[in-house]
């Protein structure tokens, strides 16, 4: 009986004394992982702003995601160096460290991509002795589901301290449970290490989540101080105070600021028809959208409550110009999303004047008074539009702006027997009513908020959601454009699928730095017209940054021959194939065309004219 108590205290001594040093090392890899991603955080947090277009800011960007992958990395290789209870603590802080940037907001596909090879480096590395048993392969299956749901729901659930621990320890048992037997990091089969393994990496998720809550919460407090009402002498001081201090320090160090006032058009009929408190649920609402829009922008951009139904955006360190990606941002969200108080939901439009700090100014009151101006020529123009400096922004003809409209012309999968619709090429027409008909429009030069606008009336009847939109080189090479199409695309009431057609083949230079914002936004780009107004030599060099190219038949009709004609389609097929792009034939007029391209050159997508 005395022998089988001793042998019992004796494992139980053993097990204390494996988990005592576990705790210790717990302790301290956990605090090192807080503060290394509360570091990388802030610096992450710089980099995401609006200078999407700044080459060196992607590079940067890049390289973040290259060094956290490396660090994550050389905490793994470490963990296979050292005993093996140390190699536990040391092989869950690579993971937490490589799964926690996963959710960061903001990430471009290329960047997620390569923060998933690094946690999947891993993983496959310590499975790679029996990565052919049927145990890892449904855990990596597992795994590479769990990092598709984690792109989708980042934010779900990062904000939500259930799901990570729960996905942490799902995780945690997939990893440690599969690991071979032998493996130089492994637990070996005993109970008590898998259970410190396992429970390490748990309680880390855990510690991980309490921090991400803790900064929600500072974010979320900060800004209901931020944005309280300005009632009081002693808080418009302190408005007053912070905007002087953002004004000298700009002045001081040769620097800019870009300062944007919104006002809420027709603000008092909300009142009128709603009362005070439906007022007041507006603003709040509001100025929650407002914060969430800026948020992926970090420190470089914030927003302040002026009093009533003004608010103020100041952008740091850029121009106007610069500026307008963010601005659009806010203006198009604003716009775009239902308002709901009590049972009913409430449109409502911003106006905006923007304008940047100027040599001249004495004081911020004249960068303010400038961007009032602004606005009220906003005001002047119509509502529902941003004026920079005088220029007008989103401002169409009304009148005009009802005669137009977008229609479709499809676009088919012809690798089966029944051509399938895939997509709607979007035509714009003005209607004629002196003849009673729809033509093609006197300009096409009809602003974004226009296209938009054009853009979710047709999808509100159109059976086909997945649209193509014709850009001119100007529309394409604007920053400001291809934010607002980027956000649109990205709403509920947008395009399933969004391809913007460029016309005119813009400089290398634009449609690499262009094209990273649409590929973050989910949105293709082609090239229009290949083998006539757009040639080989002209458009080759964009191939690496656009997803497809389309050929218009109907432009070599009256030149060429369909033996000539069938050799460049010929060609452009083979381009297509060679650079991995999708390929559209446009201007198919008869059945035999549409089966003779389908059987001697592979065409897949046809369109007619």
């Amino acid at each position: 009986m005395g022998l089988t108590k001793n042998r019992i205290w004796g494992v139980l001594s053993m097990s204390i004394n494996q988990i005592q040093p576990q705790i210790v090392q717990l302790v301290v890899m956990t605090f090192f992982i807080t503060s290394f991603i509360g570091f990388y955080a802030n610096y992450w947090h710089r980099l995401v702003t609006l200078r999407r277009t700044d080459p060196q800011g992607q590079f940067s960007r890049l390289l973040l995601s290259l060094g956290i992958v490396a660090v994550g990395i050389v905490l793994f290789v470490t963990a296979r160096m050292v005993g093996q209870y140390n190699a536990i603590t040391y092989t869950n802080g690579a993971l937490i460290m490589l799964a926690a940037v996963l959710f960061d907001t903001a990430t471009t596909r290329t960047e997620y991509a390569i923060r998933v090879d690094g946690l999947l480096i891993v993983w496959l590395t310590a499975h790679w002795s029996n990565i052919t048993s049927a145990n890892t392969i449904i855990a990596t299956v597992l795994l590479i589901a769990a990092l598709t749901g984690i792109r989708r729901y980042t934010n779900m659930i990062r904000h939500n301290p259930a799901l990570t621990v729960g996905l942490a320890a799902v995780g945690a048992a997939g990893f440690w449970l599969t690991l071979p037997a032998r493996s130089p990091l492994g637990p070996a089969g005993s109970p008590t290490s898998l259970v410190l393994a396992i429970g390490t990496l748990i309680a880390m998720a855990a510690i991980l989540s309490l921090y991400w809550t803790y900064l929600e919460h500072l974010r979320a407090k900060a800004a209901t101080a931020k944005n309280n009402v300005l009632t009081t002498a002693d808080t418009y001081e302190r408005y007053e105070h912070h905007m002087t201090d953002a004004f000298n320090y700009s002045q001081g160090h040769a620097g800019v600021f870009t300062m944007a006032v919104l006002d809420i058009d027709h603000f008092t009929r909300i009142n009128a028809n709603y009362g005070h408190m439906g007022g007041n649920s507006i603003l709040l609402a509001l100025t929650q959208l407002l914060e969430d829009t800026l948020h992926p922008y970090g420190d470089a951009a914030e927003i302040l409550r002026t009093g009533g139904q003004e608010f103020m955006i100041v952008v740091k360190d850029v121009t106007a110009d610069d500026a307008m990606p963010i601005i659009v941002a806010c203006w198009e969200a604003v716009r775009t999303h239902p308002f709901q108080y009590k049972d009913d939901q409430i449109a409502i439009t911003v106006s905006v004047g923007v304008t940047t700090m100027q040599p001249s100014d004495e004081s911020v009151e004249d960068t303010y008074q400038r961007a009032t101006i602004n606005l009220q020529e906003s005001k002047r123009s119509g509502r529902d539009v941003i004026t920079v400096d005088g220029q007008v922004y989103g401002q169409h003809h009304r009148a005009h702006h009802a005669e137009l409209a977008y229609f479709g012309q499809g676009i088919y999968d012809v690798t089966g027997g029944d051509p399938q619709i895939v997509h709607n090429e979007l035509l714009l027409r003005q209607y004629d009513a002196n003849h009673d008909r729809w033509v093609l429009p006197e300009s096409f030069d009809i602003g974004v908020g226009t296209q938009i606008d054009l853009l979710r009336r047709f999808l509100r009847y159109a059976t086909c959601k997945s649209v193509t939109l014709n850009l001119t080189a100007d529309e394409f090479s604007d920053a400001t454009v291809a934010t607002a199409l980027t956000l649109f695309h990205q709403r509920s009431e947008g395009p399933h699928e969004l391809i913007v057609e460029i016309m005119d083949a813009p400089s290398l230079n634009f449609v690499r730095e262009i094209s990273s914002i649409y590929h973050a936004g989910g949105v293709k780009i082609y090239i229009d017209d290949v083998g006539s107004d757009n040639s080989f030599e002209l458009v080759h060099k964009l191939f690496p940054y656009v997803d497809g190219v389309k050929f218009a038949m109907q432009n070599l009709r009256k030149t060429a021959t369909f033996d000539q004609m069938a050799e460049r389609i010929k060609f452009w097929t083979g381009i297509a194939q060679q650079n991995h792009l999708e390929f559209i034939l446009e201007g198919v007029e008869t059945q035999y065309e549409m089966a003779f391209d389908h059987s001697h050159f592979g065409v897949q997508l046809e369109q007619g004219y």
